[in-house]
């Protein structure tokens, strides 16, 4: 199952992308901790990809988006 759905991704805001970004992120340490690091890839692949977006959305659209 995909951790972000197509039609899902192209409707979110900048705001709920860089939510969601951090979501993935304090589940791929709680997989971590509990030992279950061959489930994080998908989620590492999502979080790649939200920042894909967020970059291209920056180049057409010209938000001043601070990186981090």
């Amino acid at each position: 199952m995909a951790v972000i759905k197509k039609n899902e991704l192209s409707t979110m805001s900048r705001k709920a992308i860089e939510e969601k970004i951090l979501e993935l992120k304090r589940t791929i340490l709680e997989l971590h901790g509990e030992g279950k690091k061959e489930k994080v890839k998908p989620l590492k692949k999502a979080i790649a990809k939200l920042k894909t977006m967020l970059s291209l959305s920056e180049k057409n659209q010209g938000l001043n988006i601070p990186s981090k």
